[in-house]
């Protein structure tokens, strides 16, 4: 015999065939081209000792040696025969799959007295064990040779459909994983005002599925990239590495970038950062308007294989693709927003330059009424609500004739029924633009009081809407703390005991009690900044 048995290699990956050759008496081995056994019957009880003798291998392995591709079946000694079932190629050579079938003739064969002395195996037992395999008839050698073969093959064939099944099943598992992504991706794609919830949702989706140690977004600090976004880096996971050294790293990378969008795969023998990390890092481009607006890159894979696959790349570039799209879209969001804003802030400014009294009030409106939204604990963009609609509250007064408005002293009834009614106003005329819907009740309500006593309609209480109760707080603050045409400003003191004192009359007594805790330093610089400007027109 040339080789020893490595038992292992039959049982490492399951094989249903010698359990089925089992069942009909027949013991099944493998051996390669030059004689080596690969593997050896087991699971046979007391006759398992004689099957594995030495004596007996051997005559199969050196029979093996001296056949052609595929023989017929060939006997070994009398009542023994070699059923040479199928050649594979194996990873280094051909490897035989042959099975030993027995006859009545082994039981006198001095050829298993002689495989038994040399193994100190007791003769007459061994016979006795071999009686219930000696079922076979020379006849039946060539019938039995072809039924062997059928069966492997029919086994073989259902075991690569299997295979063929499972990987299938794999890949379409990954490929509805990959779609479930880009589904949540794209309904996130309107997430204009959130572009961090975005990049990380999208950064966690790509751990939650591939065996990355952590996932980077890298911002350009220049455009195309969001000039919120600007220069920062968001990871999801284990860097292992130092956060910062990392950044500076990526940062010089990035500034090296160019409109090139394909994917780029970074070994550690190669590359700095690869070698930092100590692994493979993918590197992909997120592209908008034209140039890198980011660096996509996922690295430390984990798991049985620790090289990064052609589909961990494809969805890598895909996702940048998304991030690219979805950055551009904020792009032009912020640019739409900023024309919108300055447009606003322009109207105000021309309302509250029709009474140089008021300059500046509408911007000052706008922003104490934010300030106290954002104590109440409400959302960002709720507060960015309540700051536009005070930015526009008194637009409406672009209908109350400058005369009333500039007039030193105090107004008569109807004068003062012309000022009541640029509440009104003011709504009708922003009433038709889209974005503004949702300020508008500030606009209509911010001169209503809590004990019903305002206008225009005189709601009280909780039916004025709190967009209206938040800048009847603000406006009030700032008309009492301006210069006007028949008085001047009153002390910061009294303006917030005034506030204080008309909690549950003129104001929500809620918002009373938070305004006037609130940090004034932003009000004070903007008021200096106001009358700066003011000087500096003069």
């Amino acid at each position: 015999m040339t080789g020893a048995a490595n038992d292992n290699t039959a049982s490492a990956t399951p094989d249903p065939l010698p359990d089925h050759c089992r069942a009909l008496g027949l013991a099944i081995w493998r051996i390669d081209e030059r004689g080596n056994l690969v593997a050896q019957p087991s699971g046979w009880g007391p006759v398992e000792p004689w099957l594995r003798s030495r004596g007996l291998v051997e005559r199969i392995c050196s029979t093996v040696t001296a056949w052609p591709p595929l023989p017929d079946a060939t006997e070994l000694f009398p009542g023994c025969w070699l059923l040479p079932i199928a050649r594979n190629e194996g990873p280094y050579r051909p490897c035989y799959t042959v099975a030993v079938a027995l006859g009545t003739q082994i039981l006198v064969a001095e050829e298993v007295e002689a495989i038994c002395r040399e193994e100190g195996i007791d003769p007459e037992l061994a016979k006795e064990d071999l009686v219930s395999l000696a079922r076979f008839r020379p006849c039946e050698m060539v019938q039995l040779t072809a039924t062997l073969r059928w069966m492997h093959d029919a086994l073989d064939g259902a075991a690569s459909h299997a295979t063929a099944l499972s990987s299938f099943s794999l890949e379409l598992a990954h490929a509805y994983e990959q779609i479930s992504m880009l589904y949540k991706l794209g309904r996130s794609m309107n997430w204009l005002t959130r572009p961090d919830d975005f990049v990380s949702t999208a950064c966690n989706l790509l751990l939650e599925m591939f065996d990355f140690a952590w996932i980077a977004v890298k911002y350009a600090a220049v455009k195309p990239a969001p000039p919120q976004l600007a220069g920062k880096l968001v990871v999801t996971g284990t860097l292992p590495c130092p956060r910062q050294e990392f950044d500076g790293q990526v940062g010089a990378m990035l500034q090296r970038a160019t409109g090139d969008h394909w994917h780029t795969l970074l070994e550690p023998r190669d590359d700095e950062l690869a070698a930092r990390v100590g692994s493979q890092v993918v590197v992909e481009h997120v592209m908008s308007a034209g140039g890198v607006a980011a660096l996509l890159m996922a690295g430390g894979k984990t798991g049985d294989d620790h090289e990064v696959t052609s589909i961990e790349t494809q969805m890598l570039d895909a996702t940048a693709e998304y991030l690219g799209a979805f950055l551009h879209n904020v792009g032009l969001y912020a640019e739409q927003r900023e024309m919108f804003i300055g447009t606003i802030r322009a109207l105000s400014a021309a309302i509250d330059a029709k009474d140089r009294y008021t300059q500046g009030h509408s911007e000052r409106v706008a922003l104490m009424g934010s300030r106290l939204a954002a104590a109440l604990g409400m959302s960002d963009e709720q507060v960015e609500r309540v700051r536009i609609a005070g930015l526009v509250h008194d637009v409406g007064k672009i209908g109350v004739p400058e005369a009333v408005l500039c007039k030193p002293g105090r107004l008569t009834d109807e004068e003062f029924a012309q000022i009541k009614r640029h509440p009104v106003i003011g709504h009708t005329i922003l009433q038709d633009i889209g974005p503004l819907a949702e300020m508008l009740p500030g606009v209509l309500y911010h001169h209503e009081r809590w004990d019903g006593r305002g206008y225009p309609e005189g709601l009280g209480g909780a039916d004025i809407p709190r967009l209206g109760r938040l800048l009847a707080v603000a406006d009030a603050f700032d008309a009492m703390s301006s210069n006007r045409s028949y008085r001047s400003a009153l002390p910061r003191e009294k303006v917030l005991r005034e506030i204080a004192e008309c909690a549950g009359t003129q104001f929500d007594p809620e918002l009373a009690k938070i305004f006037v805790t609130l940090d004034l330093s932003e009000y004070d610089a903007m008021v200096a900044r106001h009358e700066a400007a003011e000087a500096e027109a003069a």
